[in-house]
């Protein structure tokens, strides 16, 4: 078998080519002593730098299948003529000598005690294809032809001696997956029928059965312990959400959201523990990776255990750009959230645990006069929707870092977790701008002072510990009637400004209340946000309310009461007509 190598030279010229042919001796076809043809002389191989890397070169290269073993110290005996060194760098992923490199082939100081062995599979043998790595994919027979092997009868015991032999530990998993169209491989059901203590699955006793059709037409894959895979998603809420990426040839890459849908990120979610898919969104929506794309056009059924065993183009083999990279956010994804600053736990400055270590949120200045992100914090934290979204300078910034830039929500999604923003962690150096939040389950007291009684005087609101006063700038009827409502003191006959009841003390909480008139409480209705105004306390907001025994809810409860006062009114002057005409009578018998 000839064989060329590029062999790089630190000659004034780049590169220049070598040839030399290759055989096994001592052994068999397919095992032996390795001997090299070159310069018209044979020769032997030194065992440093040899492995089994280098080793499965030469077995594929000889139509030999893959290398089972790369025995050192003449194991075949002793050869004669030259020993030859090899510095042959191969990448990780490639199986034909055509893609290496030899950086040097020359004589060695190397003794023929030191002659390179082998040990290949032979040209009958089972391979794994379009895994992470020659210890994990889908499981294919190569006998003068390929064929996919159907996963009915392949059993972990199989797949057991499938990895041996491979040298790649155990057998971790067996799948059934659909066969890829592209591969245009017949498949055909091998019933093996392996103990798992043999060394090739050649040697299982039902190996020699007569092939039969594939029921199900799926295809059996099997991923071994010492698969070199790994996957994890980044810049999400935890370690359940985020852009996925991919390890492989010991560099972190991403994935395309070509095809991406939600049975390939059930894949994900399950490989990772973090529960079921319940997103995939795509167009790098956690923010844009680097790095090579490892994978594109996946296709899982949303079944297997690793996405390694789910359909795609093959590793490295992408039409994708950076703004295309996959997400996934699982059903375990969450962040917790407090709310620092406010009266009490559903109002303050937002801030976020992200690995038990908290931080700060900020959002772009357009979402400060909106509501939705504030609803899904809320909601979140069990503090019913969300009232007011400011500045979280208000209530003091957050000490921690920014762990979110530019939160937004759409207002209908379960958690912060499902929300847009630049990615967990990413910061953009803007001038940072805490994000707080008002939820309605926020209790604020409100009480009447110095009036006639508690349904009427001027408007206090109990809040961060302290009373303060309400300015009457935009009050009107409608400010008033919540608060009566509020109180239980019935309908708003009055709503004076002006420090009506006298100037309060302390801090002027509201301005430009605008209620509509039937809210439950008056922190409710649109205004500044708290803390915020240009009053003065003489402008202090007052309220005069009917009373709690004239709270009118219907108008037939209206007209009853009307009526009541009216008979109460006649019953009134009939009666002072009646004692005025007893005293005149009384008068003249005098």
């Amino acid at each position: 078998m000839r064989v060329t190598f590029l062999l790089w030279t630190v000659s004034s010229l780049p590169f220049q080519c070598t040839f030399f042919d290759i055989r096994f001796e001592n052994g068999s076809s397919c095992e032996g002593r390795v001997e090299v043809f070159y310069n018209d002389t044979w020769g032997t191989v030194c065992s440093d730098g040899w492995n089994l890397k280098v080793a499965e070169m030469f077995c594929l290269e000889n139509d030999c299948g893959f290398a089972l073993a790369a025995p050192v110290n003449a194991t075949y005996g002793n050869g004669t003529g030259p020993v030859w060194i090899f510095d042959l760098y191969c990448p990780s992923d490639e199986q034909s000598l055509e893609y290496c490199s030899l950086k040097g082939f020359k004589r060695s100081n190397c003794s023929h005690d030191q002659n390179a062995g082998i040990i290949c599979s032979g040209s009958k043998f089972f391979d794994l294809k379009d895994g992470s790595d020659r210890c994990s994919g889908k499981v294919v027979f190569h006998d003068n032809d390929t064929a996919a092997v159907c996963s009915d009868h392949w059993e972990l015991t199989d797949a057991q001696v499938l990895c041996r032999q491979r040298n790649c530990g155990y057998a971790v998993a067996i799948t059934s997956t659909e066969v890829i169209s592209r591969w245009n491989f017949s498949i055909i059901l091998i019933n093996a029928d392996c103990i798992g203590t043999e060394n090739n699955v050649l040697f299982c006793p039902g190996i020699n059965n007569a092939k039969k059709t594939c029921k199900e037409e799926k295809q059996a894959g099997v991923i071994c312990s010492e698969a070199a895979v790994d996957i994890r998603l980044v810049n999400g809420s935890n370690h359940c959400s985020g852009r996925l990426e991919m390890y492989y040839k010991n560099q972190w890459g991403m994935v395309c959201d070509n095809e991406w849908d939600l049975s390939d990120a059930h894949v994900v979610c399950r490989q990772l523990r973090c529960g079921y898919a319940v997103s995939a969104p795509g167009n790098a929506h956690f923010g844009e990776g680097d790095g090579p794309f490892w994978l594109d056009e996946v296709y899982c059924t949303g079944h297997e255990r690793s996405l390694v065993l789910c359909g795609s183009k093959g590793l490295r083999k992408y039409d994708c750009h950076y703004t295309k990279n996959a997400g996934v956010i699982c059903s375990d994804a969450n962040i917790p959230i407090s709310l620092l600053g406010g009266s009490n736990r559903c109002s303050g400055t937002v801030q976020l645990h992200y690995n038990n270590i908290p931080g700060g949120v900020t959002m772009s200045m357009l979402q400060y006069t909106k509501l939705p992100t504030a609803n899904v914090i809320c909601k979140q934290m069990n503090c019913g929707h969300g009232v007011s979204a400011m500045p979280g300078a208000r209530f003091g910034q957050n000490p921690g870092q920014v762990w979110i830039n530019h939160l937004e929500c759409d207002g209908d999604e379960p958690s912060v977790a499902f929300c847009k923003s630049n990615g967990l962690g990413v910061d953009n150096h803007e001038r940072r701008e805490d994000f707080a939040v008002i939820c309605s389950d926020h209790e604020i007291s409100i009480r009447l002072v110095n009036g006639s009684d508690r349904c009427s005087g001027r408007v206090e609101l109990f809040y961060k510990d302290h009373w303060g006063t309400v300015c009457d700038d935009e009050w009107d009827l409608n400010d008033a009637h919540v608060v009566c409502r509020q109180l239980g003191c019935g309908y708003a006959v009055s709503a004076p400004g002006e420090a009506h009841f006298g100037e309060g003390s302390g801090v002027i909480w509201m301005d430009q209340a605008y209620c509509r008139g039937n809210e439950s409480s008056l922190v409710l209705c649109a205004h500044h946000g708290l803390g915020k105004h240009d009053c003065h306390p003489e402008e202090d907001a007052g309220v005069i309310c009917s009373g709690y025994l004239l709270y009118v809810t219907s108008t037939s409860t209206f007209y009853a009461i009307y009526s009541v006062l009216v008979i109460c009114g006649l019953i009134g002057m009939m009666s002072a007509v009646f004692l005025i005409y007893a005293k005149t009578r009384l008068k003249g018998s005098y």
